[in-house]
């Protein structure tokens, strides 16, 4: 039961960091040299006004969610060693 929630845990920790990944890249990566000394964008194509810090807080995100995943699989590997030994 607890290999599986730990399984689950790294899995979902996976996820969503691919998912705001994703944010990322549309929010702040795709627009990184438009913006202006003041930290916004404006995309004619789609009539808006992007903003540096949503998309890097985009990526603050995705980078919690990879580290709670990478706690996942240390624990995972804790308990696999504690299983077999």
């Amino acid at each position: 039961m607890i290999r599986a929630l730990t399984i689950g845990w790294i899995l979902v920790g996976l996820a969503l960091s691919a998912l705001c990944l994703a944010g990322f890249m549309d929010a702040y990566w795709a627009h990184r040299g438009c913006f202006d000394a003041e930290g916004r964008c404006f995309d004619a194509a789609e009539g808006v006004v992007r903003h540096r810090q949503s998309g890097l807080a985009w990526g603050a995100a995705s980078g919690l969610f990879l580290a709670a995943a990478l706690a996942g699989a240390v624990v995972f590997r804790r308990q696999e060693i504690r299983r077999k030994g």
